[in-house]
């Protein structure tokens, strides 16, 4: 099973809309967005953390971010 990652929103990011935790554009990063199909959801200290749901033993298909911001 692979690890929890804080989720990163698109408030998140820069003005140039990179990502905080990767540095690339937030659209292309791999870091766990809000609403990703193939992910579960867990809080832990009052930060949303994101980890893939692995399938048979084979790794989860990473969905498309959508750009939303805190709720």
């Amino acid at each position: 099973m692979t690890s929890w990652q804080r989720v990163v929103f698109s408030a998140d990011c820069d003005e140039d809309g990179n990502c905080p935790m990767c540095g690339i554009d937030y659209a292309e990063c791999g870091c766990p967005g809000p609403t990703m199909d193939g992910y579960e959801y867990r809080w832990i200290n009052n930060v949303l953390h994101a980890r893939s749901i692995e399938d048979d033993g084979s790794d989860a298909q990473q969905g498309t971010k959508r750009a939303s911001g805190r709720g």
